[in-house]
């Protein structure tokens, strides 16, 4: 994985939870991937700004200790009003 903290959520679900089958859907995810999970009945680690993607899916909070690092794109000379945003 690309990131340590799904690194560490990983070997604490193999752990203790090895009947769990995890499977990477690849660097980048799309509504490809949630009408999989949907049609498939899986579950998804996913974040919170995914919650209304698909009309037949929730995104559901958890109490968990882990926490993911995010951050804003936008352009390398942002215009006028982003800027000063």
């Amino acid at each position: 994985m690309d990131c340590l903290n799904i690194d560490d959520f990983r070997k604490n679900m193999q752990m203790f939870y090895p009947q769990i089958i995890l499977e990477d859907v690849g660097y980048f995810y799309d509504l490809d991937t949630f009408n999989r999970c949907e049609e498939e009945g899986c579950l998804l680690l996913t974040l919170d700004a995914w919650d209304l993607i698909h009309p037949s899916l929730i995104t559901l909070p958890v109490d968990w200790s882990y926490q993911m690092p995010y951050g804003l794109l936008c352009q390398k000379i942002p215009q006028n009003k982003l800027r000063n945003a």
